[in-house]
């Protein structure tokens, strides 16, 4: 038995595709958690890689209401909403179109599973996403599909029995509001993500929340060294000045995120920030960095931006003292306009241990535009930045 959504009911807004299916009689949507249904090919057992998708909800979007804006994620957060262990059923999209629908307001979206995280869709990789005889093209393919498998008629036992193939209508919702969930590759899967059984295990570490490890460029009188190579020390001999650095490849090209390095001593002289625009930047010095944090040998946190220091409130006009094993975050939030408001965090070593924990604002600056990338300076011999990690919307 099949349905076509499209004849008994349609809307001139995409998201409104499935209506009608809501009031028909012995038809339902799947709910989360069950196990894929016929559209999905999620490759022979054991499956123990995860695909995580974003799927909406039909009939989910509508313009916030008090409540949504109180609770909702706007999407643009996104990254950092994991990064924070920030999760919720509700996503605010403040693009263009929505606020044009909406009079100005965000437009709610209602996901099925919790979000940013999406639905975990348990898999053998290789057989599920890739070039054929895989199931799927990749990720989204997959999710579009998953998406498809919540659509169907009702057997006796109160099971849904999914369409396949699915009604035109609902295939063309799905292809425009599932897909592959923030930061999750699209054609990759999370390994080891399930149990042999095809769960989602409960001790899983999702990588997403952790950050990605900078990729430095530019490298002048500095050197690389850790895990990831992300970490990076002034090996020159010093001047007195700040002389030596280098900047990231990755760019914050839209939405929040933020870069974070830990101090590891209190006793050298080094900055790291944002600057603008993607071209690399072979200047190292601390005048080219457009939103820096400066921390001195004596433990005073200073800013600068594009080489002028800002006046903080303390009596040396710095804005706070740091200790070893603190870090320093400098964050974007999007505008929605093409620009980014700019704040600096210092984050005691304590806080760093609790993923909620925003640190201490020093200062809020901005509108500036889009992309940003990471940006250091170093000055004294041995200064390091460690683990320095960007969290951002890819």
């Amino acid at each position: 038995m099949r349905y076509n959504l499209e004849t008994k009911a349609w809307s001139s807004l995409a998201w409104l595709a499935p209506l009608a299916f809501l009031a028909l009689p012995n038809c339902t949507f799947h709910s989360p958690g069950i196990s894929p249904g016929n559209n999905v090919f999620p490759g022979t057992r054991p499956r123990t890689s995860a695909i995580f998708c974003d799927i909406e909800q039909p009939l989910g979007r509508h313009c916030a209401t008090a409540a949504d804006l109180a609770t909702g994620i706007p999407l643009g957060h996104a990254a950092v909403a994991l990064a924070r262990g920030e999760t919720g059923n509700i996503g605010l999209d403040f693009s263009a179109d929505a606020l044009a629908r909406c009079g100005g307001s965000p437009e709610a979206v209602t996901f099925r599973c919790a979000f940013p995280e999406g639905c975990p869709v348990c898999v053998k990789c290789l057989e599920a996403i890739g070039p054929p005889p895989a199931g799927h093209s990749d990720a989204n393919a997959l999710c579009a599909a998953r998406c498809e498998d919540f659509f169907g008629p009702v057997d006796s036992q109160g099971n849904i029995i999914p369409d396949n193939p699915p009604d035109p209508s609902v295939r063309q919702f799905c292809e425009a509001r599932a897909h592959v969930s923030t930061n999750a590759p699209v054609d990759d899967c999370a390994g080891g993500a399930c149990t042999a059984a095809g769960m989602l295990r409960p001790d899983y570490a999702d990588p997403r929340r952790a950050g990605e490890p900078v990729a430095w460029q530019d490298l002048v009188g500095v050197a690389t060294s850790g895990p990831f190579s992300n970490t990076l020390t002034r090996t020159a001999a010093g001047t007195g000045n700040f002389d030596a650095g280098a900047d990231s490849t990755q760019l914050i090209t839209h939405g929040d995120g933020y870069v974070q390095f830990v101090l590891p001593d209190a006793t050298t002289a080094r900055a790291g920030g944002l600057s603008v625009a993607a071209a690399p930047d072979p200047d190292a010095t601390l005048d080219t960095i457009a939103f820096a944090v400066r921390l001195t040998p004596q433990g005073d946190v200073f800013i600068h931006e594009s080489g002028v220091q800002v006046p903080g409130p303390n009596a040396n006009g710095s804005f706070a003292t740091y200790a070893a094993g603190d870090a320093v975050r400098v964050s974007v939030t999007d505008n929605s306009d093409g620009t980014a408001s700019v704040a600096y965090r210092l984050v005691s070593a304590a806080c760093l241990a609790d993923s909620g924990c925003a640190g201490t604002l020093l200062r809020s600056t901005g509108p500036a535009a889009y992309p940003f990338r990471v940006d250091a300076s170093l000055r004294t011999q041995g200064a390091t930045l460690t683990d320095v990690r960007l969290v951002r919307i890819k």
